[in-house]
């Protein structure tokens, strides 16, 4: 890939880039850009996302807000993993984690 996908993002919720605007910049499809980005975040970049788009922090509300959302949404998965739990043990399944 010739342009960096972290070079694309700005400071500042303002400046957000969306999967599909990184996707026409790199030629990657829009998964492939989402797998790269969360590969950054784990690798510890710090990528802020919203409604708008990817982009880096500006300020430590930034940060603090991306990570609430994140903090929601892991406690939904684990919601949502329950019911697929208890299905699984009803029916004699195994559970891997």
């Amino acid at each position: 890939m010739k342009l960096n996908i972290i070079d694309l993002f700005s400071e500042g919720e303002c400046n957000a880039i969306t999967t599909s605007q990184i996707s026409k910049l790199t030629g990657l499809n829009q998964r492939e850009v989402t797998l790269y980005i969360n590969a950054l975040r784990r690798s510890g970049e710090v990528i802020c996302s919203s409604e708008k788009g990817y982009f880096r922090p500006s300020c430590l509300y930034e940060v603090e807000r991306f990570y609430r959302q994140m903090t929601s949404r892991q406690k939904e998965i684990e919601k949502a993993k329950q019911s697929a739990k208890a299905y699984i043990e009803e029916h004699g399944g195994k559970i891997f984690e």
